[in-house]
Protein backbone atom coordinates (compact mmCIF):
# COMPACT_ATOMS: atom_id res chain seq x y z
CA UNK A 1 0.00 0.00 0.00
CA UNK A 2 1.53 3.22 -1.24
CA UNK A 3 1.40 6.66 0.38
CA UNK A 4 2.63 9.98 -0.99
CA UNK A 5 3.87 12.25 1.80
CA UNK A 6 3.70 15.93 0.86
CA UNK A 7 6.67 17.48 2.64
CA UNK A 8 7.66 20.30 0.34
CA UNK A 9 6.29 23.33 2.18
CA UNK A 10 8.31 26.18 3.62
CA UNK A 11 6.91 25.83 7.15
CA UNK A 12 6.60 29.59 7.63
CA UNK A 13 4.45 29.27 10.79
CA UNK A 14 7.21 27.23 12.44
CA UNK A 15 10.17 29.54 11.78
CA UNK A 16 10.24 30.71 15.40
CA UNK A 17 10.70 27.08 16.51
CA UNK A 18 12.61 25.48 13.64
CA UNK A 19 14.66 28.32 12.15
CA UNK A 20 15.99 27.00 8.84
CA UNK A 21 15.50 23.35 9.83
CA UNK A 22 12.83 21.58 7.73
CA UNK A 23 9.71 20.84 9.78
CA UNK A 24 10.13 17.11 9.19
CA UNK A 25 13.44 17.17 11.06
CA UNK A 26 12.15 18.93 14.17
CA UNK A 27 13.05 16.86 17.25
CA UNK A 28 10.08 15.40 19.07
CA UNK A 29 11.58 13.72 22.11
CA UNK A 30 14.40 11.37 21.10
CA UNK A 31 13.64 11.35 17.35
CA UNK A 32 12.94 13.72 14.49
CA UNK A 33 9.27 14.03 13.55
CA UNK A 34 9.77 12.26 10.21
CA UNK A 35 11.11 9.18 12.02
CA UNK A 36 7.99 9.02 14.17
CA UNK A 37 5.70 9.60 11.20
CA UNK A 38 7.24 6.91 9.02
CA UNK A 39 7.24 4.33 11.81
CA UNK A 40 3.63 5.21 12.56
CA UNK A 41 2.53 4.90 8.93
CA UNK A 42 4.15 1.49 8.65
CA UNK A 43 2.36 0.32 11.80
CA UNK A 44 -0.91 1.51 10.25
CA UNK A 45 -0.42 -0.45 7.03
CA UNK A 46 1.69 1.63 4.63
CA UNK A 47 4.32 -0.48 2.85
CA UNK A 48 5.76 2.16 0.46
CA UNK A 49 6.17 5.90 1.01
CA UNK A 50 7.05 8.42 -1.70
CA UNK A 51 8.33 11.62 -0.12
CA UNK A 52 7.51 14.63 -2.31
CA UNK A 53 10.12 17.10 -1.11
CA UNK A 54 10.91 20.78 -1.59
CA UNK A 55 12.46 23.02 1.06
CA UNK A 56 15.21 21.11 2.85
CA UNK A 57 14.50 17.97 0.86
CA UNK A 58 18.12 16.90 0.54
CA UNK A 59 18.57 17.28 4.30
CA UNK A 60 15.53 15.09 4.92
CA UNK A 61 16.79 12.44 2.51
CA UNK A 62 20.26 12.43 4.07
CA UNK A 63 18.75 12.11 7.55
CA UNK A 64 16.55 9.18 6.59
CA UNK A 65 19.25 7.30 4.72
CA UNK A 66 21.42 7.19 7.82
CA UNK A 67 18.60 6.75 10.36
CA UNK A 68 19.07 3.82 12.75
CA UNK A 69 15.30 3.29 12.52
CA UNK A 70 15.25 2.56 8.78
CA UNK A 71 14.13 -1.03 9.29
CA UNK A 72 10.98 0.32 10.96
CA UNK A 73 10.04 2.51 7.97
CA UNK A 74 8.08 1.59 4.84
CA UNK A 75 10.13 1.31 1.64
CA UNK A 76 11.13 4.88 0.73
CA UNK A 77 11.43 6.81 -2.51
CA UNK A 78 12.24 10.52 -2.92
CA UNK A 79 11.07 13.11 -5.44
CA UNK A 80 11.91 16.81 -5.50
CA UNK A 81 9.99 19.84 -6.74
CA UNK A 82 13.07 21.27 -8.44
CA UNK A 83 13.66 25.00 -8.78
CA UNK A 84 9.97 25.92 -8.62
CA UNK A 85 7.56 25.01 -5.81
CA UNK A 86 4.95 22.80 -7.49
CA UNK A 87 2.13 23.05 -4.96
CA UNK A 88 0.43 20.08 -3.35
CA UNK A 89 -1.30 18.71 -6.46
CA UNK A 90 1.68 19.51 -8.67
CA UNK A 91 3.96 17.56 -6.33
CA UNK A 92 1.76 14.47 -6.72
CA UNK A 93 1.64 14.96 -10.51
CA UNK A 94 5.43 15.09 -10.40
CA UNK A 95 5.53 11.47 -9.15
CA UNK A 96 2.86 10.20 -11.56
CA UNK A 97 5.14 7.60 -13.15
CA UNK A 98 5.67 5.95 -9.75
CA UNK A 99 2.05 5.93 -8.57
CA UNK A 100 0.02 2.78 -8.04
CA UNK A 101 -3.48 2.55 -9.52
CA UNK A 102 -4.80 3.62 -6.11
CA UNK A 103 -2.67 5.42 -3.54
CA UNK A 104 -2.85 7.35 -0.28
CA UNK A 105 -1.82 10.95 0.33
CA UNK A 106 -0.88 12.59 3.62
CA UNK A 107 1.07 15.63 4.75
CA UNK A 108 4.61 15.85 6.09
CA UNK A 109 3.50 17.54 9.32
CA UNK A 110 0.60 15.21 10.22
CA UNK A 111 0.28 12.48 12.85
CA UNK A 112 -3.09 10.83 12.38
CA UNK A 113 -5.20 8.40 14.38
CA UNK A 114 -6.71 6.57 11.43
CA UNK A 115 -5.67 3.13 10.18
CA UNK A 116 -4.34 3.59 6.66
CA UNK A 117 -5.19 0.02 5.64
CA UNK A 118 -8.85 0.53 6.63
CA UNK A 119 -9.04 3.77 4.67
CA UNK A 120 -7.53 2.08 1.63
CA UNK A 121 -9.96 -0.84 1.82
CA UNK A 122 -12.90 1.56 2.15
CA UNK A 123 -11.65 3.40 -0.94
CA UNK A 124 -11.56 0.24 -3.02
CA UNK A 125 -15.04 -0.66 -1.86
CA UNK A 126 -16.49 2.81 -2.53
CA UNK A 127 -15.31 2.98 -6.13
CA UNK A 128 -14.99 6.79 -6.12
CA UNK A 129 -12.19 8.98 -7.41
CA UNK A 130 -11.31 10.04 -3.85
CA UNK A 131 -11.96 8.65 -0.37
CA UNK A 132 -11.54 11.46 2.14
CA UNK A 133 -10.95 11.07 5.86
CA UNK A 134 -12.93 13.55 7.96
CA UNK A 135 -13.46 14.31 11.64
CA UNK A 136 -16.55 15.70 13.38
CA UNK A 137 -14.94 18.69 15.08
CA UNK A 138 -18.04 20.95 15.13
CA UNK A 139 -15.82 23.92 14.33
CA UNK A 140 -13.67 23.51 17.44
CA UNK A 141 -9.97 24.20 17.00
CA UNK A 142 -9.33 24.37 13.27
CA UNK A 143 -12.14 25.59 11.03
CA UNK A 144 -14.61 23.01 9.73
CA UNK A 145 -14.66 22.73 5.94
CA UNK A 146 -16.85 19.70 5.12
CA UNK A 147 -20.61 19.27 4.83
CA UNK A 148 -21.37 15.66 5.76
CA UNK A 149 -25.01 14.53 5.50
CA UNK A 150 -26.76 11.15 5.41
CA UNK A 151 -23.51 9.21 5.29
CA UNK A 152 -21.98 11.17 2.41
CA UNK A 153 -19.80 14.20 1.72
CA UNK A 154 -21.94 16.93 0.17
CA UNK A 155 -19.11 19.46 -0.09
CA UNK A 156 -15.49 20.01 0.86
CA UNK A 157 -14.33 23.59 0.47
CA UNK A 158 -11.54 25.08 2.58
CA UNK A 159 -11.84 28.47 0.89
CA UNK A 160 -15.58 29.10 1.24
CA UNK A 161 -16.54 28.06 4.75
CA UNK A 162 -20.25 28.02 5.66
CA UNK A 163 -22.22 27.47 8.86
CA UNK A 164 -23.39 24.10 7.50
CA UNK A 165 -19.87 22.71 7.84
CA UNK A 166 -19.21 20.78 11.05
CA UNK A 167 -16.58 18.27 9.87
CA UNK A 168 -12.96 18.89 8.93
CA UNK A 169 -10.57 17.20 6.54
CA UNK A 170 -8.40 14.84 8.57
CA UNK A 171 -5.17 14.87 6.60
CA UNK A 172 -5.19 11.58 4.70
CA UNK A 173 -7.10 10.50 1.62
CA UNK A 174 -7.03 7.79 -1.04
CA UNK A 175 -7.05 8.57 -4.76
CA UNK A 176 -7.63 6.63 -7.93
CA UNK A 177 -4.65 7.45 -10.15
CA UNK A 178 -6.67 7.57 -13.38
CA UNK A 179 -9.13 10.05 -11.86
CA UNK A 180 -6.35 12.25 -10.52
CA UNK A 181 -4.46 12.41 -13.82
CA UNK A 182 -7.66 13.21 -15.72
CA UNK A 183 -8.34 16.24 -13.49
CA UNK A 184 -4.91 17.61 -12.60
CA UNK A 185 -2.67 18.78 -15.49
CA UNK A 186 1.13 18.82 -15.18
CA UNK A 187 2.71 21.88 -13.61
CA UNK A 188 2.10 23.94 -10.51
CA UNK A 189 -1.27 23.47 -8.77
CA UNK A 190 -2.83 22.88 -5.37
CA UNK A 191 -5.06 20.11 -4.11
CA UNK A 192 -7.90 22.27 -2.77
CA UNK A 193 -9.61 22.95 -6.16
CA UNK A 194 -9.24 19.30 -7.21
CA UNK A 195 -10.74 18.02 -3.97
CA UNK A 196 -13.57 20.58 -3.95
CA UNK A 197 -14.46 19.61 -7.53
CA UNK A 198 -14.42 15.91 -6.60
CA UNK A 199 -16.87 16.56 -3.77
CA UNK A 200 -19.18 18.56 -6.03
CA UNK A 201 -19.07 15.81 -8.67
CA UNK A 202 -20.08 13.11 -6.19
CA UNK A 203 -16.65 11.49 -6.50
CA UNK A 204 -15.65 11.83 -2.84
CA UNK A 205 -16.47 9.02 -0.42
CA UNK A 206 -16.14 9.66 3.35
CA UNK A 207 -14.01 7.84 5.89
CA UNK A 208 -14.68 8.85 9.50
CA UNK A 209 -11.88 9.36 12.02
CA UNK A 210 -12.73 9.26 15.72
CA UNK A 211 -9.90 11.17 17.40
CA UNK A 212 -8.58 14.62 16.56
CA UNK A 213 -5.43 14.66 14.45
CA UNK A 214 -2.09 15.92 15.71
CA UNK A 215 0.33 18.05 13.68
CA UNK A 216 3.56 20.02 13.84
CA UNK A 217 2.49 22.74 11.42
CA UNK A 218 2.07 25.26 14.24
CA UNK A 219 3.95 25.90 17.50
CA UNK A 220 0.90 24.85 19.53
CA UNK A 221 0.47 21.69 17.48
CA UNK A 222 4.14 20.82 17.82
CA UNK A 223 4.02 21.21 21.58
CA UNK A 224 0.83 19.14 21.78
CA UNK A 225 2.38 16.23 19.89
CA UNK A 226 5.56 16.45 21.95
CA UNK A 227 3.50 16.16 25.14
CA UNK A 228 1.38 13.31 23.76
CA UNK A 229 4.40 11.19 22.88
CA UNK A 230 6.07 11.97 26.19
CA UNK A 231 2.95 11.08 28.19
CA UNK A 232 2.83 7.73 26.38
CA UNK A 233 6.47 6.94 26.96
CA UNK A 234 7.30 7.44 23.27
CA UNK A 235 5.64 4.05 22.75
CA UNK A 236 3.84 3.83 19.39
CA UNK A 237 2.27 0.47 20.28
CA UNK A 238 0.57 2.18 23.20
CA UNK A 239 -0.67 5.01 21.01
CA UNK A 240 -1.95 2.59 18.39
CA UNK A 241 -4.47 1.23 20.89
CA UNK A 242 -6.30 4.57 20.67
CA UNK A 243 -7.39 3.92 17.10
CA UNK A 244 -10.98 2.66 16.88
Amino acid sequence: MQCVILAGGLGTRMKAVSGDLPKALLPVGPRAFIDWQLQWLKRLGVTEAILALGHGGKEIQAHLEKSPDRALFPALAYRFDGKEFLGTAGAIRNVADALADDFLVTYGDSFLFVRASDLFEAHRHAGKGVTFSIFHNKGAGDTSNVIFRNGGIVLYDKLKVTSAMDHIDYGMFAVRKKYFLEHVPPGKSDLAPFLTAASRAGEMAPFLAHEIFREIGSPAGYEGLRRLLEENGHDLARLEKRIQ
